[in-house]
């Protein structure tokens, strides 16, 4: 049992960091503490902390590379689980990558905007381009005009917000043969 010199409680060994020149071998503050004051300083010098680990990194590359592998390893569940949340949170970020993933197999890749889905909700009046629902009820996918699959290119001026159901329904149509089938061309 050791007592922590910042909160005072005494705590077992095992809630204490190791440090070789103490007597014991464990820190002077518990690991709660420790890190309370590690946000601290990070919180104000977050810059220099950076640039620190960011230059240590460029340095160390095969020592960074081989540490990272081996808590992956390690840690697969939590890599696993870090990687759904992070999905979850980002589909923007991830229905993105994939389309640009297969646009870029076709060879059909031209630019798309960072905040292409904000200027796309603005635009239509956060309403689906087919049949007018609201996007921020139904959840949106991003189409696009003339399909992938029949030589649409993956930018900007071919994609537009549909609701889930069109989007389905639309699946890799021409744009006209979609029009007439919804009504909207004689």
């Amino acid at each position: 049992m050791k007592t922590c010199s910042k909160c005072k409680i005494t705590k077992p060994f095992f809630e204490f960091g190791k440090h070789n020149q103490t007597k014991d071998g464990h820190k002077s503050r518990c690991k709660i503490c420790n890190a309370e004051e590690m946000r601290g300083y990070y919180s104000t010098h977050a810059e220099s902390v950076k640039n620190r680990v960011n230059l240590w990194i460029s340095k160390n590359k095969d020592k960074h590379a081989s540490y990272v592998q081996k808590w992956a390893c390690e840690n697969m569940e939590r890599k696993k689980s870090n990687n759904s949340i992070w999905k979850k949170r980002r589909k923007d970020l991830v229905n993105a990558s994939t389309q640009k993933r297969r646009a870029t197999k076709k060879n059909q890749l031209g630019v798309v905007s960072n905040n292409i889905v904000v200027k796309m909700m603005r635009l239509q009046k956060f309403l689906c381009i087919n049949c007018k629902i609201d996007l921020t009820q139904s959840g949106y996918h991003i189409d696009h005009i003339m399909p992938l699959s029949l030589g649409g290119i993956h930018a900007d001026e071919n994609l537009q917000l549909l609701c889930p159901t069109c989007n389905i329904k639309k699946h890799n149509k021409d744009p006209i043969a979609w029009a007439n089938e919804n009504g909207r061309l004689l």
